[in-house]
């Protein structure tokens, strides 16, 4: 699929180089050609408005003619070349546009290759966020599992957590997700994904998470990118308080001991990257 679209890409860019070139040649044959003769015979001051007209329609008559076709044949030449660098010049800003627009787009996220690669230290997969395959049913448990793994990213280096994907990578959507919300669709999914950044981690943390959904295989899928935090990020329950972490391709739990050390570790790097 990146090969094809790298094909249609390089064949857009040629039809807008090709388009530059014609129009830079017919403008300098069929306009600058014809101008630069009537000027170039002109009288200078001389002329009257009515002379100028006159001469200028004799030009635009002989400029085609076979005698002025080497003169033609010049100006054609310039307005391929002007063509050519107006058209390198659109490509480059359109490339630049295009870069720009990738880096700030949460959407440009390549969620096929992501799943490709597979679960990491940067990447977790998660079927849903409250509908429960085995049980086929509202499960609200398992949004806690999906707050837990935020929170482990962003007490890490963050990374991307795929909602309506399996462990083994198969696209499963959230089709069914959706028929549990309020809303039943993408914005609701969104809603509830802050929501729960917001109940149990705080809300001073949702700027860290971008939300983006892609279709695969005929399914919806949200891809999460969440950043990393600057301070601790605690995980707050009915009557506890706990700190997780990314570990290799696992979301885990640390304890009070852990923790400490963890963050005393963590600050000391950052202390010495710095």
């Amino acid at each position: 699929m990146a090969g094809i679209m790298h094909h249609i890409s390089r064949k857009r860019n040629l039809f807008a180089l090709l388009t530059h070139i014609a129009a830079g040649m017919l403008v300098f044959y069929f306009l600058l050609h014809p101008l630069a003769m009537a000027v170039n015979a002109g009288n200078g001051l001389r002329d009257t408005m009515n002379d100028m007209w006159e001469r200028l329609l004799f030009q635009l008559t002989h400029a085609f003619s076979i005698h002025m076709l080497p003169m033609a044949y010049l100006f054609i030449v310039a307005g391929a070349i002007m063509g050519l660098l107006s058209g390198l010049f659109w490509l480059s800003l359109m490339r630049k546009k295009a870069t720009a627009k990738e880096e700030e787009a949460p959407d440009s996220i390549d969620a096929e290759r992501l799943i490709a690669a597979g679960e990491n230290h940067y990447a977790e997969f998660k079927s849903s966020i409250r509908y429960d395959f085995r049980q086929k049913t509202t499960n609200r448990d398992l949004e806690e599992v999906i707050a837990k793994t935020i929170a482990g990213f962003m007490n890490a280096e963050g990374g991307y957590l795929l909602i309506g994907v399996k462990d083994s990578g198969e696209v499963v959507g959230l089709e069914k997700d959706f028929m549990t919300l309020r809303q039943k669709n993408e914005d609701g999914f969104e809603r509830r994904i802050f929501d729960l950044v917001t109940t149990s981690l705080g809300a001073e943390y949702c700027h860290l998470c971008n939300t983006s959904f892609h279709k695969l295989d005929g399914q919806t899928i949200c891809v999460v990118k969440i950043e990393a935090s600057a301070e601790p990020v605690y995980l707050s329950g009915a009557d506890t308080t706990a700190f997780y972490i990314r570990a290799g391709n696992a979301t885990r739990q640390l304890s009070v001991k852990e923790t400490v050390k963890y963050l005393k570790m963590k600050g000391t790097k950052s202390a010495i990257i710095n």
